[in-house]
């Protein structure tokens, strides 16, 4: 159980390394039932690339207000941060790509749910949300107000998406330490 109280966090909640490098990463928070407020055993936290050695596709539940399992890595879903060339040769653009299974999340097409999004890049040195959220200087994903986060209404509609295609960033190499 990982558990975080104002205006401290964890290690395990921390986008840092020990070194305090930040990680390529993301967040994406699921409000499930939609009801603005954190639902124990319900609401989940889906990350890529939590930590230096665990690549891909992690995800914590959430308990309670301010406490989470610990990572857990048997997600059926998928996902990878990739940096893809951009319009006619120009610089590279990042693409986070996740792909989780309604199943996984107790939700079905015409539901609704609520989420967030938090992404941080050490080249540039840039974190960034989609909700708004202005935070002062460094600030991490549990910080992201509930109310903010974006309505879905999940699509009923034919498989469209060849899910080979979404990367699995499991299997990943890890970068090489440095001493």
């Amino acid at each position: 159980m990982c558990k975080r109280s104002s205006g401290t966090t964890t290690t395990m909640l921390s986008a840092q390394i020990s070194s305090g490098k930040p990680l390529e990463t993301i967040r994406l928070i699921l409000d499930v039932d939609a009801d603005r407020k954190i639902t124990a055993n319900v609401d989940r936290d889906y990350r890529l690339n939590p930590w230096p050695d665990q690549h891909g596709l992690r995800y914590t539940v959430f308990l309670g207000v301010n406490i989470t399992t610990a990572l857990r890595d048997n997600s059926k879903g998928r996902g990878a941060i990739r940096y893809l060339p951009g319009p006619s040769g120009s610089a590279k653009v990042r693409v986070d790509s996740l792909l989780i299974p309604l199943a996984e999340i107790n939700k079905r097409p015409s539901e609704k749910l609520r989420l967030a999004y938090w992404g941080q890049s050490p080249r540039p040195a840039l974190i960034g949300n989609s909700v708004g959220y202005l935070g002062n200087g460094d600030y991490f994903a549990f910080h992201l107000p509930w109310d903010r986060f974006h309505e879905v209404t999940l699509a009923d509609r034919a498989d469209a998406l060849d899910i080979k295609a979404i990367p699995d960033g499991r299997d990943d190499e890890a970068p090489p330490r440095k001493e």
